[in-house]
């Protein structure tokens, strides 16, 4: 998760952590919501890249359980 800047960590937290919609996450971060559209795909190809796909699916899964 290093390779994630800051708001990308704080938006996939309280998307997947949380389970907020995209327009509270949008609220919470002070961007419009189709910025946070953005910086949840962005963060999640991030992690993608450094993880793989399966990787990145138990990691979100282990992310909701929290």
């Amino acid at each position: 998760m290093d390779t994630l800047t800051h708001l990308q960590r704080e938006a996939i937290f309280l998307k997947f952590s949380e389970a907020l919609s995209y327009e509270e996450i949008a609220e919470i971060l002070q961007i419009n919501t189709g910025g946070t559209y953005q910086l949840v795909y962005r963060a999640l190809e991030r992690l993608r890249e450094q993880f793989g796909d399966f990787s990145l699916l138990v990691l979100l899964y282990l992310l909701q359980r929290r």
